[in-house]
């Protein structure tokens, strides 16, 4: 199975971000765009695991996030990576990001005394909107967005599966931690 650790988001927000999204599409020559169902917010990649290698996976989760209290988090400025003349366009995310950067190093320690790799970048959190998308104008885009800033609280963290069913990526909820409050 394929994992990765992710925040979740509520329904208000995934609703912002799909109309986010909606100027982005009217505006792009192609793209890959991630379904609604699938935001979130990605704290640690993984890939492919075993059955064993994920019980190894909760209990670092779970030693991670125990001292950890709820935090709010809010929708930034929409942004982009480019790989290889294509774009990887993103909604960046603000509000108490010391948090949040506090607890994705203490994952990372978690999962790495657990024997899985630490990541090779700094986090630089967002919600991933589309991939490979090609754009006539990124600044008019920018002029079409009205930007919003929504808040959510974070209080659980989640093992995520990626799977794909009839063709389509979706991520399914295998494990969470609560965050206390």
């Amino acid at each position: 199975m394929r994992v990765f650790i992710a925040i979740g988001l509520n329904k208000e927000i995934k609703e912002y971000i799909k109309e986010i999204q909606k100027v982005i599409k009217i505006n792009a020559v192609k793209g890959n765009f991630t379904s609604p169902d699938n935001f979130h917010l990605t704290l640690k990649y993984i890939g492919e695991i075993n059955g064993q290698e994920l019980q190894l996976i909760k209990a670092g989760l779970k030693k991670a996030v125990r001292n950890q209290r709820r935090f709010t988090l809010s929708t930034g400025k929409p942004g982009y990576f480019t790989r290889k003349n294509k774009k990887i366009i993103w909604l960046g995310i603000k509000g108490q990001e010391e948090i949040l950067t506090a607890l994705y190093h203490e994952i990372e320690e978690s999962l790495y005394k657990n024997g899985f790799n630490k990541e090779e970048r700094s986090l630089k959190p967002h919600i991933t909107i589309g991939r490979e998308v090609i754009l006539e104008d990124i600044l008019k885009i920018q002029d079409d967005i009205i930007l919003e800033e929504k808040s959510f609280v974070v209080d659980e963290v989640i093992i995520m599966e990626s799977t794909r069913e009839a063709g389509s990526l979706i991520y399914k909820p295998i494990h969470k931690e609560g965050l206390s409050e």
